[in-house]
């Protein structure tokens, strides 16, 4: 409720003295505070009940939104919402949000005080009464507007979508009774190796278009189920990943020559990202006259001449040849 001072407003309710009635009785005058307190009451056992069947931040019904990755331009549609022991309905709004990093997109509540200056038709209408005219009871106004979590206005925000970099984050599609959701999903966890699997759709295919650094893939609308709970796509989406491969050093990897001039090695950790050193050993037998003495050892008939040479390597024959950077 507002930080506003209303004349001769009392509520009793206190939910720790476990009152579930208000006897009124003959003969005793009724007090304006017992009928709030029994409206107090009414709410609360009310909430309780919603409690059970949803959270806060539940789509009862439509209430989903549709962003722009480039833009960040997002188009909430109007829906009905369960927020604090209600189903609230929310009109449709357009947003502006960040197109990096995870935003939440949700629903703020705000209060607000009516009273007979802002809404003169709350004075008592009862023509020939002693009070025809005179002010009566106000009323708690609860809007429920589209909003984001750093969008910097008033009243209390409840989360319903996220968006990541730009895309909105898959979300069960309505009725979503939370309390019958867990339970399947634990039953579905406890069968299925975990709960994680695709039901319908959800192809993933690389675009071909990649560029400017970012890997573009395309996913398919479909259906799954992750750790039990159901994720329902239900429009194809364009995701964009900025390229950033997970380097690792690759000491050695020993292959070993076919003979022909030129070969294909297919290596045990592709792609490769670059090569920083290349070991190659030759073997080569050649037939020399030993000379006409003893205890002396004769040269190869080869000169130890690069046999070819590039920015990144050397080759060099000899008994045992290296080829370093």
């Amino acid at each position: 409720m507002a930080d506003r001072p209303i004349d001769n407003y009392y509520d009793r309710f206190d939910e720790s003295r476990d009152y579930e009635r208000l006897l009124f009785r003959d003969g005793y005058g009724a007090q304006a505070s017992e009928m709030n307190e029994m409206q107090s009451i009414e709410a609360a056992r009310l909430a309780a009940i919603a409690d059970a069947l949803f959270k806060d931040g539940d789509v009862v019904r439509d209430a989903q939104i549709v962003a722009n990755p480039q833009t960040g331009e997002v188009r909430a549609g109007a829906g009905r919402v369960y927020l604090k022991g209600a189903i609230r309905t929310v009109r449709a709004a357009t947003l502006s949000i960040s197109t990096s990093g995870m935003v939440a997109v949700g629903v703020r509540l705000v209060t607000e005080q009516i009273s007979e200056m802002e809404n003169p038709a709350l004075r008592n209408p009862a023509v020939g009464s002693g009070t025809f005219g005179e002010p009566g009871a106000w009323r708690l106004r609860v809007r429920a507007e589209w909003g984001f979590d750093s969008d910097g206005k008033g009243g209390e925000f409840f989360p319903v979508h996220f968006v990541d970099d730009g895309v909105v984050r898959s979300k069960e599609a309505p009725p979503h009774l939370d309390s019958f959701n867990q339970a399947i999903a634990r039953y579905d966890r406890d069968h299925t190796l975990g709960g994680t699997y695709i039901v319908s759709g959800l192809v993933v295919r690389a675009s071909e278009s990649a560029g400017g650094g970012a890997q573009i893939y395309n996913v398919e609308e479909g259906r799954a189920r992750v750790w039990g709970l159901g994720i329902e796509l239900p429009t194809s989406r364009r995701l964009s990943y900025a390229t950033n491969p997970d380097l690792r050093f690759i000491d050695t990897e020993v292959h070993t020559a076919d003979g022909s001039a030129r070969m294909r090695i297919n290596v045990a950790r592709a792609p490769i990202h670059n090569i920083t050193l290349l070991r190659a050993t030759l073997q080569k037998t050649a037939t020399v006259v030993h000379g006409a003495f003893s205890g002396a050892s004769d040269t190869l008939p080869d000169a130890s001449c690069p046999l070819w040479k590039s920015a990144r390597a050397k080759l060099f024959l000899s008994r045992t040849q290296i080829i370093e950077e």
